[in-house]
């Protein structure tokens, strides 16, 4: 992968980064709505190989903070958690409004607002499931990849959950995302799953829940549509792969691939 496809990737994986003026021989990432960066990223003369530099531990004075990079696309997205994680708790630290500021997905969310059945949405702030919305211009009308990702108030690695939409006129993107706030509600109400399935709640539902008693930041994206010549799940489990989001871990959302 080269690095201005590496670059479009980040952007795609965590759109609550924003990227300064491109530079001549690379990308700098800060968080979005502040000034802070998070990591910076590099050509070198080997092809597949960057300079990575950590923003966080060059602050701390940390002698590995600047390092050569040939890892995985998920890998990197791990550094890039585990730095943005440390700068909030700093900035938590320093005092309630600082933290407030830092993600800035509020105010991504209004400049992305979503589209859904002709309604304009921005963050919801009211009912079982606060969250904003973000959309990378993508078509809701059409089959698409979704994701939820809980920005946690302890810092604690994002939580990611990948999921799709095979749109149609009697399952619409408005559909599915009521579904979630329906289960989100029911287990807020203390009621079973189903009859059938009293603990049918599934992993992503209870982490939702969770996020809402706990304060947490949540935000919905839109990713991406398929083309025709790609499958809408082949997309869906390329992105889990690439958000790490399958797995044991408690911010693993998504329980298979």
């Amino acid at each position: 992968m080269t690095l201005d496809e590496l670059h479009l990737e980040i952007l795609h994986a965590r759109p609550d980064l924003h990227c300064e003026k491109p530079r001549k021989d690379g990308y700098a990432y800060r968080i979005r709505g502040t000034d802070t960066r998070v990591i910076r990223l590099s050509r070198t003369g080997t092809p597949g190989v960057f300079e990575l530099v950590r923003a966080a531990s060059k602050r701390a004075g940390e002698p590995d903070a600047k390092s050569r990079f040939s890892g995985t696309l998920a890998e990197l997205l791990r550094i890039i958690d585990e730095q943005r994680s440390r700068i909030l708790d700093k900035k938590h630290a320093a005092g309630p409004a600082s933290l407030t500021a830092a993600p800035g997905v509020a105010r991504m969310a209004e400049d992305h607002s979503a589209s859904i059945n002709g309604a304009r949405r921005r963050t919801r702030a009211t009912g079982a499931l606060p969250y904003a919305i973000v959309n990378n211009g993508v078509d809701l009308s059409k089959p698409l990849v979704y994701r939820w990702q809980i920005f946690h108030a302890d810092d604690g690695p994002v939580s990611n959950y990948i999921g799709l939409v095979y749109v149609h006129p009697k399952r619409t993107v408005r559909k599915r995302i009521a579904k979630y706030e329906s289960r989100v509600r029911g287990l807020q109400q203390g009621k079973p799953y189903s009859p059938e399935n009293p603990e049918g709640y599934r992993k992503v539902h209870r982490a939702l829940f969770a996020a809402v008693n706990a304060g947490d930041r949540i935000v919905l994206t839109f990713l991406c549509n398929n083309s025709p010549e790609e499958s809408l799940s082949y997309l869906e489990s390329k992105h889990i792969g690439e958000h790490d989001s399958c797995g044991p871990l408690p911010h693993q959302l998504n329980e298979r691939r």
